[in-house]
């Protein structure tokens, strides 16, 4: 499968998914406008904790991945249907002024919260335990001999020279090196191997230049 069609593929799913999330939004407003306020105030809580909170934990590093555009985009993209539907609201819905304010309120949040929204990739140390988005379970930093860091993914090399991966990054030279700031003030083993390939390569383009 070739890179291009995983990305059509990939764009259809996030459409699809979009598209489901306008039906189900709309049944919930169908039932009540309550429910509707009620499930957009618990989205904007997980989004103001991931943006505000999430990415400040001592124990986790975001990571920039290749969906953070098109993820930004889409909750754009939401935010503005809902304040079309809330400025039309009271004339084609009935809708009274205080939803309409809210549904306002609520867009423009939305958008917001898109346009500053967090990397969607994360990296936790706590202990001696490695999680990473990608991962299928924590990996023992006890067991690792070297952490690799690639522009597009970050590759964890145990004793046994088994690898697990975090694949589909956007690292550019300054994140890699927070990255490897972060491991080694976490790990703090001499006998690990922490290396940063993007700021290295970066520096040999240049000095090839």
């Amino acid at each position: 499968m070739t890179a291009r069609l995983k990305k059509d593929i990939r764009t259809i799913i996030e459409v699809s998914l979009f598209l489901v999330w306008i039906f189900a939004i709309s049944a919930i407003y169908s039932i009540s406008s309550w429910f509707l306020l009620i499930f957009g105030i618990i989205g904007i809580t997980a989004g103001v904790y991931r943006r505000f909170f999430m990415r400040y934990h001592r124990d986790i590093i975001m990571l920039p991945t290749q969906n953070d555009e098109s993820s930004k985009m889409g909750l754009v993209a939401f935010g503005l249907i809902v304040l079309f539907f809330s400025s039309v609201g009271h004339f084609a819905f009935d809708m009274e002024i205080y939803q309409v304010a809210i549904g306002l309120a609520l867009g423009g949040v939305l958008i917001w919260l898109g346009l500053h929204e967090s990397p969607k990739g994360w990296l936790a140390v706590q202990g001696n335990m490695i999680e990473m988005q990608g991962l299928p379970e924590q990996i023992d930093s006890r067991l690792l001999k070297g952490i690799s860091i690639y522009n597009d993914r970050i590759i964890l090399t145990n004793i046994y020279n088994e690898r697990q991966q975090g694949l589909m990054l956007k690292l550019t030279p300054k994140t890699a090196q927070n990255i490897k700031v972060f491991l080694d003030s976490k790990i703090g083993r001499a006998d690990i191997s922490i290396t940063d390939y993007v700021s290295n390569a970066s520096v040999r383009n240049w000095n090839n230049c």
